[in-house]
């Protein structure tokens, strides 16, 4: 895909992603709700986070993805903007999700935490393996190589 076509493809992904946040965060999840995957080139995947992250739908975040991560390098991108929470098998997940990646030369950014998952994200020390970024376009720019910012 050319430059110009990547930008503009870009962008839409990023204004299709705010408005199915916009939606889910008018429903008021409190439940973990899979907003949306998408992978609008080959080699990315994007996933939309809302609700609380627990030991009762962690697994819901790989389960959302099978079969949507492209075989060999990938770069997956989780947008958490509209998570309110995420415990100990929540993390575990995304901890999972980014060994599974590496296997096969891949990374993840955790992009747009709220101040409180990014404090727990900074307290676990998860951004020494994990990319954390404050915003989907910046994790999207950055293609989700870590570093993209430290823990």
């Amino acid at each position: 895909m050319a430059a110009p076509d990547r930008a503009e493809a870009t962008r839409l992904l990023i204004a299709s992603i705010h408005a199915r946040l916009a939606e889910a965060r008018e429903a008021a999840p409190s439940q973990l709700v899979v907003v949306g995957v998408w992978n609008p080139w080959e080699g990315l995947c994007v996933v939309s986070l809302a609700g609380e992250i627990d030991i009762g739908n962690a697994a819901e975040i790989t389960a959302s993805l099978s079969g949507q991560l492209a075989v060999g390098p990938s770069r997956l991108v989780i947008e958490l903007s509209a998570v309110a929470f995420i415990d100990s098998t929540g993390i575990n997940e995304l901890v999972k999700l980014s060994r599974a990646l590496k296997v096969s030369g891949g990374t993840i950014a955790l992009a747009a935490p709220p101040a409180n998952l990014a404090r727990v994200f900074e307290i676990v020390r998860i951004g020494d393996g994990i990319a954390v970024v404050n915003s989907l376009e910046e994790a999207l720019a950055g293609g989700g190589s870590p570093p993209l910012r430290g823990g």
